[in-house]
């Protein structure tokens, strides 16, 4: 039975079940999964995400946090736990375009609650929207947020106006003197930096290292080397794409925790594993 005809009558019994008989799980009978998977689909579609696994018939903490949040923004009364029949109404009606929407605090919530735990950045990236989250996730643990950062956390603005060859001559010397040669927001080494322009076609004597620049440098990293537009569609797991992260920057944890250059100069992972999974989760999660 869809979502949708779960309305047409208040006493239906599958609304009586979802109303009276969800509580936090899994596992449910298959009835039940079904009219969550319903709910779930419809919440997203009224802009609340329930998590990266999406409708899976599974009322999950996401779930839940999801449903109170919409509660709350349309003056409903209620947990998260708590499924009526004016709830699936509403969120029915938001979904269809038949209520309007009002401001969403979840997606609102979710990015604030993603900064608390990722820790601050000093300047948000200059690139907007999902992407710019996932390099602000990067670039918390790894510089700060800083596009003037040099190894081992200090601040050079005069990268930001190097082109990338001067860059990498100034590299070359810092890395002589303090073993590293980790550069700009994303702290790009410089051998990583020479094969990423190089893929990129960059002409290195004219191209500077400012802000915007660093920024494309990285998403055509994300997008060449590390699965991103696969991790974006839902086609590879938080868990995957974490991982992949994790080979190119030392702040950023494997799944299993831990960096993957723990051990290799002061390197260790910023954040842990989970906050980085809630992160990402967050990130693709929102609308």
């Amino acid at each position: 039975m869809r979502l949708r005809e779960l309305f047409s009558d208040d006493t239906n019994t599958q609304v009586d079940k979802i109303s009276s008989g969800l509580q936090m799980g899994p596992p449910y009978p298959p009835e039940d999964m079904d009219a969550v998977k319903e709910l779930q689909k419809t919440l997203q579609s009224a802009g609340y995400s329930v998590g990266s696994t999406g409708a899976d018939g599974k009322y999950g903490p996401r779930t839940a946090r999801a449903v109170k949040a919409f509660k709350k923004d349309y003056n409903i009364q209620g947990n998260g736990q708590e499924i009526d029949t004016k709830s699936l109404q509403t969120v029915a009606g938001v979904s269809s375009g038949n209520i309007p929407k009002e401001k969403n605090t979840y997606a609102s919530s979710v990015s604030s609650n993603k900064r608390s735990e990722l820790g601050k950045v000093s300047q948000d990236s200059v690139t907007q929207g999902k992407v710019g989250q996932v390099l602000d996730l990067i670039a918390g643990p790894e510089s700060g947020g800083r596009y003037d950062a040099v190894y081992p956390g200090k601040r050079r603005p005069q990268i930001l106006s190097m082109t990338i060859d001067e860059l990498v001559a100034d590299q070359r010397e810092r890395g002589r003197s303090s073993g590293s040669s980790a550069s700009g927001r994303y702290q790009y080494i410089r051998k990583t930096l020479q094969g990423v322009t190089r893929q990129m076609g960059l002409d290195t004597s004219k191209e500077i290292f400012d802000a915007k620049l660093q920024d494309e440098i990285a998403i055509f990293h994300l997008r060449a080397n590390h699965g991103l537009d696969k991790w974006l569609s839902g086609s590879m797991s938080n868990e995957d794409f974490l991982n992949r992260l994790a080979g190119t920057w030392a702040g950023i944890p494997k799944s299993t925790g831990g960096s993957a250059y723990a051990g290799v100069l002061d390197n260790k992972a910023g954040i842990g594993a989970q906050a980085a999974l809630q992160g990402l989760d967050d990130i693709r999660g929102v609308g």
